[in-house]
């Protein structure tokens, strides 16, 4: 049963939290092919093209939009066109509600820097649909279809390919992946289920990582361990309801943000976070977590981490005492409530004037042995 959800709005917060972080991408993901900029390019007769329309952006990109075509046969006819110049930046297709195959050579006859196929119809993508374009295409977008087939296996041969989403399809199992190039993946929104150990062993280059909302269930030790320069990592909107050790293992120094929202998570042991780099944003909102040890926490805390916790229904008992105590902590504890919607922060310290101070604990824990050498928080 999904844990009960104290602060819904929350994902709103998350929800821009990932929109912003995708806008941050945003500039390094649109990479128009230059080409010449003394050259004027040619668009081909727009009679000829027709119901396509080209177009020529910042005086010598230029875009061929085909969102109006009725029909595979009608976009293949347009392709059979010779254009007087080949080379493009965009190839977009909006809302198209006929298009249901893009087959193989659909494409020939022009390259791309870009292909964006965007809120249709399309269900199969077949091998060879833009072969022309396998040395020219960096952004590859058919977010919003029905793909239940895509032609995985040639992701190597586009060797400049940085961004491939496929957001919001009929995906049902995950790929096999290989890419040097690649840097940007989304698979969400797709009822892909089992997330493999070496499901990005072959993508070395990978910076951000979209699997929101794909029903996975279990993260195996190390899944992460080898992305050198991961920084963005959503696993939100999922059934996850424990990571084992090492589930969340990073290597990359350049971790930003980290998005587990909206899971089963009740706890979350020290030792399935390895390598958490300093400044990273850990959201673990709307969740089931109960308790928030100290042993665990604290030394993330430490580390200039933010975790945002809005929507977990947390025991503000004297466990939850050093949270408070801490005014350091309270700018990294974000929207953390209890189980009856107050704000754990608000509470103050007068809350906590049952509890045992930290020098008591400490004698205590001096009495057993425990040898304590850093007051710090």
């Amino acid at each position: 049963m999904k844990p009960q959800k104290y602060l819904p709005g929350i994902s709103i917060v998350f929800y821009w939290t990932c929109v912003l972080a995708y806008d941050r991408w945003a500039p390094l993901t649109l990479q128009p092919f230059l080409g010449d900029p003394s050259l004027d390019p040619v668009c081909p007769d727009a009679e000829v093209i027709s119901p396509c329309f080209c177009y020529v952006v910042d005086d010598h990109l230029m875009n061929l939009d085909c969102t109006g075509v009725y029909d595979e046969l009608e976009l293949l006819l347009v392709f059979k066109t010779e254009f007087p110049e080949s080379r493009f930046n965009k190839f977009i297709v909006s809302e198209n509600r006929y298009i249901q195959v893009l087959s193989e050579g659909s494409l020939d006859r022009a390259t791309f820097s870009q292909i964006i196929f965007r809120k249709g119809k399309l269900f199969i993508v077949e091998s060879n649909f833009a072969k022309q374009s396998f040395q020219t295409l960096n952004h590859l977008d058919f977010t919003g279809n029905q793909i239940s087939h895509f032609p995985f296996q040639e992701l190597q041969a586009f060797t400049v390919l940085r961004d491939l989403f496929l957001t919001d399809n009929k995906i049902e199992s995950f790929p096999v992946l290989g890419s040097r190039t690649l840097e940007r993946l989304s698979l969400s929104y797709n009822p892909i289920g089992f997330l493999p150990r070496e499901a990005f062993d072959r993508l070395p280059s990978l910076v951000a990582i979209d699997l929101e909302h794909t029903f996975i269930n279990f993260v195996y030790p190390g899944t992460f361990s080898r992305l050198g320069s991961l920084s963005h990592l959503f696993l939100g909107f999922n059934e996850i309801s424990d990571l084992i050790e090492g589930a969340l293992e990073f290597a990359s120094r350049n971790m930003t943000a980290v998005g587990l929202s909206h899971n089963y998570l009740k706890t979350l042991s020290s030792r399935a976070l390895k390598g958490i780099p300093p400044g990273i944003s850990l959201y673990l909102d709307n969740n089931g977590m109960q308790h928030f040890e100290e042993d665990t926490w604290r030394p993330i805390l430490r580390r200039e981490v933010t975790i945002w916790l809005a929507g977990n229904p947390l025991a503000c008992d004297c466990e939850l005492k050093w949270v408070v105590e801490h005014s350091r902590f309270h700018s990294q504890v974000v929207f953390a409530t209890c189980q009856d919607g107050r704000d754990l922060i608000n509470l103050g310290i007068k809350y906590f004037k049952d509890c045992a101070s930290d020098d008591e604990t400490n004698l205590f824990l001096r009495r057993l042995g425990v040898s304590l050498t850093n007051n710090d928080p």
